[in-house]
């Protein structure tokens, strides 16, 4: 976002007075001199003490179902060059690390397990976007009404099952998988710690607001009500995974602009991290 607004805003000056005063109009509006935008509600240490309701409705399930349900339909572009789907950050990860544990020798399937993961949108690339030699098994955990929305999309492929709670603790899963959704559980920590009870060879969060400081919760607002929204610690996420055996293979930090201009400086992360969690190999 902020590349793009960057990019605007050099070309506009390049072009007549006119377009000069608008691009000056969207800096008011940005930073809320002109239709002021509530602000937002201030920072805290949990969810606790957040004050107003933090459910999310059916309603509102039922219309993140709806959003996502274009891009399971709707096959991704190609690149007209190399024949290649295009991909945005947001789900070009996945194929690579999954490409990367695949073995032409091993007859089981890929076992995935992708947390929050809507109505299928990341399963819906992979078979675009890698060569597995070896059969998919993919499980999305999402709220019981996104859940109805996927099975009802992929009704006929017996490759992607969707569950409203997380698998038992004898399952397996050779890779699991959040994409902008850690941030919205109460205690990301222990969860991801549950995660490594699965026996991953690799943990792959995406889309997760990070910080070297200490970690927050920060309210972001959903409408013009504000809800809860954790800043993950890197320090503290790192040495919680190291004591059940995980380590950080890499990390990487985007370039968009979330634009937390109102939050006090020492809060203000407004980028998106990646992290892929390795486990470790005996010695």
């Amino acid at each position: 976002m902020t590349d793009t607004y960057t990019r605007l805003r050099t070309m506009a000056h390049r072009l007549p007075w006119g377009l000069r005063k608008i691009v000056r109009f969207l800096e008011l509006y940005r930073t809320s001199l002109i239709w002021p935008r509530p602000p937002f509600a201030g920072v805290y240490q949990t969810f606790e003490e957040m004050p107003g309701d933090r459910k999310i409705t059916p309603e509102t399930a039922e219309m993140i179902a709806r959003n996502q349900a274009y891009f399971v339909r709707e096959p991704p572009k190609l690149d007209d060059a190399n024949g290649m789907p295009i991909l945005t950050q947001n789900h070009d990860l996945l194929p690579l690390v999954a490409a990367m544990l695949d073995s032409a020798n091993n007859d089981q399937p890929l076992r995935i397990l992708d947390f929050g993961g809507g109505v299928g949108v990341d399963f819906r690339h992979l078979p675009y976007a890698t060569k597995l030699q070896r059969r998919l098994s993919y499980t999305v955990v999402e709220l019981a009404e996104v859940s109805d929305a996927g099975r009802a999309l992929w009704r006929d492929d017996a490759r992607i099952v969707f569950r409203s709670e997380l698998p038992p603790a004898d399952a397996r899963f050779d890779i699991v998988y959040s994409s902008g959704a850690l941030q919205f559980v109460r205690d990301p920590i222990a969860l991801l710690k549950q995660f490594t009870t699965y026996g991953p060879r690799a943990i792959l969060l995406i889309m997760t607001p990070m910080t070297q400081r200490k970690a927050f919760v920060r309210a972001q607002l959903r409408g013009n009500a504000p809800f809860p929204v954790w800043v993950l610690s890197v320090p503290e996420v790192e040495a919680a995974m190291s004591t059940v055996g995980y380590r950080i293979g890499a990390q990487i930090s985007g370039n968009e602009d979330y634009n937390v201009d109102r939050y006090p400086p020492e809060y203000r992360v407004p980028n998106y991290a990646a992290v892929l969690f390795l486990r470790n190999t005996p010695s």
